[in-house]
């Protein structure tokens, strides 16, 4: 496999950013989520493979059971990332008295997902991951969410999903989880620089 062919693996997780992008209602706080858990996923998952394999990554994804381990790790991640991403911002701006969506969380989840049709995403996975978050918002804590690593469940699906092999997985799980939490810290400051302090549409739209 050439390295253009192992890059289009994450393609559909390419390119899509708007950086500049104001968040001043629903629909973009969706797209938001949907791109920067999109970005992450593939940051992520792609840079920890390069540095595991070095030289011989792109050879070694010519081997099929990989690639599928591959596209199962990446759904695990863009998913989880998702939910996690969700439960901060709402978290965030209802404590930074922008808006209160936590009665919406479960509507701009699911929008979030239904976004990401351009995805390779399983019904089973995606059944799942609808579950998950319905438990996950059972027992959360708005107030206190977005304070207290929030991107953990996230930073711990890359370190389990990604396909490198246990033996060398034991000497990752620190350098994996920091690296991931340092590019969540991109994404907040992000956030912080797009969200629009004028949310009067907000509670309306969704």
């Amino acid at each position: 496999m050439k390295l253009k062919e192992f890059l289009s693996l994450l393609n559909p997780l390419k390119g899509i950013i708007q950086k500049n992008q104001k968040i001043q209602n629903t629909d973009q706080l969706i797209v938001f989520v949907k791109e920067r858990s999109a970005w992450i996923t593939q940051i992520t998952l792609l840079g920890y493979l390069k540095t595991r394999m070095g030289t011989q990554y792109v050879k070694a994804f010519e081997n099929k059971e990989l690639m599928k381990s591959i596209n199962y790790a990446k759904e695990k991640i863009y998913l989880t990332s998702i939910q996690d991403l969700v439960l901060y911002v709402i978290s965030y701006m209802k404590n930074n008295n922008l808006s209160d969506l936590t009665e919406q969380a479960a509507s701009i989840h699911t929008k979030v997902i239904d976004q990401s049709a351009n995805l390779p995403l399983s019904q089973n996975e995606i059944f799942k991951d609808i579950n998950k978050f319905e438990t996950r918002l059972s027992s959360v804590n708005w107030i206190d969410f977005y304070k207290n690593n929030p991107f953990d469940q996230s930073c711990q699906a890359l370190f389990t999903w990604a396909p490198v092999a246990d033996e060398l997985k034991q000497y990752d799980e620190e350098i994996v989880l920091n690296s991931m939490a340092l590019k969540w810290n991109n994404i907040v400051s992000d956030f912080k620089k797009l969200i629009n302090p004028i949310y009067s549409s907000f509670n309306n739209d969704i």
